[in-house]
């Protein structure tokens, strides 16, 4: 009899032993959240020695994601927490995403000969269409200016054929004859300035402030303006001055004349 009741004993302790066990081996998530990855099938066996330590990949809250996005060394100069950004994605290339800088790490990251800094941007994903790992391309707005006049960079950049070889006068702007004019269809190709309002962005590549000159339509001629340039987003820039107005046609290329 007491050899029965001690088995009884000893099948209690090994069952509370196994049932100990097994509360030990439920899985719990510690966050509530959308399953990412899965490294474990059902059924599999866990052991203290399994190879896996990351069993599962959980995203805490999709509708609220981050863009880490690299800034180059020559522009992280322009950029600081709080600035609004925008993004686009390859699948959704028609749709620009708002977004805004939190964070501007001051580690750099070297690779090959290019230092880049990494900033941190917050990104509304309410309607789920981000997905984590997307590729984006970026742009940080470092300056906004509104109601002023704009010009392709092409323009600023155009120097007439005969210009070179033309002397400039000290007082007055220079005129030179539009190549092709006289009995060509040749002619400068324009560029409506309508006063637009350009955004500069993170990819600025020049400094409020600078003079620079311009070649106008007036008439078969051209004309050099001098102007002050300002703000520019990579493709136009802030232009002023005496003579710069909306509507100015503006020099930006020649074309052979036509046969």
């Amino acid at each position: 009899m007491q050899t029965s009741n001690a088995q009884i004993s000893l099948a209690r302790a090994g069952a509370k032993t196994a049932e100990t066990n097994k509360s030990k081996g439920i899985i719990r998530s510690p966050i509530d959240g959308i399953v990412l990855a899965r490294t474990v099938e059902v059924g599999q066996t866990v052991t203290a020695g399994f190879q896996t330590p990351i069993l599962l990949t959980l995203g805490r809250d999709l509708t609220g994601m981050q863009l880490m996005v690299d800034v180059d060394e020559a522009d992280v100069g322009k950029v600081k927490d709080g600035l609004t950004a925008s993004f686009v994605v390859d699948a959704y290339p028609k749709r620009r995403f708002v977004s805004k800088v939190v964070r501007l790490s001051n580690m750099p990251k070297a690779e090959t000969t290019v230092i880049t800094y990494e900033a941190e941007l917050t990104v509304d994903n309410k309607d789920r269409l981000l997905r984590p790992g997307m590729t984006a391309t970026a742009t940080i707005v470092t300056s906004e200016q509104k109601d002023v006049l704009s010009v392709p960079n092409a323009a600023l950049r155009f120097e007439p054929p005969a210009a070179d070889s033309a002397a400039k006068p000290t007082a007055g702007p220079p005129s030179l004859p539009i190549p092709g004019m006289g009995g060509g269809m040749r002619r400068p190709g324009g560029g409506g300035n309508r006063s637009p309002r350009p955004s500069a962005s993170g990819n600025a590549g020049a400094e409020p402030g600078g003079r620079d000159a311009l070649w106008v339509v007036d008439g078969k001629n051209l004309k050099r303006l001098a102007v002050e340039t300002g703000a520019t987003d990579g493709r136009r820039t802030e232009v002023s001055g005496p003579g710069v107005r909306a509507g100015l046609q503006v020099a930006i290329d020649v074309a052979e004349p036509a046969e």
